[in-house]
């Protein structure tokens, strides 16, 4: 049976200018395109004041799927987010209505299985929170999409791309993440020389701009 509603939430600092935005509003576009009403939220705005709180638990209360979007932070979730865990948490505590939860995490790292402690923090939340486990979507080397709109970003991201389509289908059915879907998303963007040789350019180039660019192999702390 379709759901009604479904509400994103980016669980990224930088908000509407992020990779978790981008991933997360592609898979929103697609679950409207199978009927599913959605909403947006901030997380860095939405736990802002106890009055926006309450607003996004009435929110959460009304929607039949919660999707987090979120960038990885030394193996876990951005502090905020870990904050965002723990409210929901606590206000579903007892709650017994059937409402879908996932995650979409991605990382700068192109090995993917650096997210593999922070899927599971959140199938663990899930867990506590009475929230159905419907599959988490991982990605590795999400600097490739640059904040953009996926559907600007050319081939390079032409499996995330069916992986979230795939995802939208069961979702907007009430069911979990398809297999080849949670697989296509974790496919390597690019081989990893290329991640290797465009990282070294862009440290590079950050150096340049902040006058630094002969003492990137300083060692202030070593000893002499």
């Amino acid at each position: 049976m379709t759901i009604k509603k479904a509400l994103l939430l980016v669980g990224s600092p930088k908000g509407n200018g992020s990779n978790s935005y981008s991933l997360g509003s592609f898979l929103m576009k697609k679950l409207s395109e199978n009927g599913v009403e959605t909403t947006t939220m901030m997380v860095k705005d939405m736990l802002g004041s106890e009055g926006r709180i309450k607003d996004m638990l009435r929110e959460i209360d009304i929607t039949e799927l919660i999707v987090l979007a979120f960038p990885l932070y030394v193996d876990s979730l951005p502090a905020m987010d870990i904050k965002l865990l723990q409210i929901i948490s606590e206000h579903r505590s007892g709650s017994t209505d059937k409402k879908g939860f996932i995650p979409i995490v991605n990382c700068g790292f192109p090995e993917v299985h650096h997210n593999g402690t922070a899927i599971s923090i959140c199938r663990n939340f899930a867990s506590r929170a009475n929230l159905e486990w419907r599959g988490g979507l991982s990605l590795g080397g999400g600097m490739a999409i640059a904040s953009r709109p996926l559907e600007e970003t050319g081939g390079v991201t032409r499996n995330i791309i069916k992986s979230l389509k795939m995802a939208a289908q069961s979702l907007a059915m009430g069911e979990p993440i398809p297999k080849e879907s949670e697989e296509r998303m974790a496919l390597p963007v690019a081989p990893k020389w290329i991640f290797i040789r465009v990282g070294n350019r862009w440290w590079k180039k950050q150096a340049k701009e902040n006058g630094v660019e002969n003492e990137l192999n300083a060692r202030p702390y070593a000893d002499d």
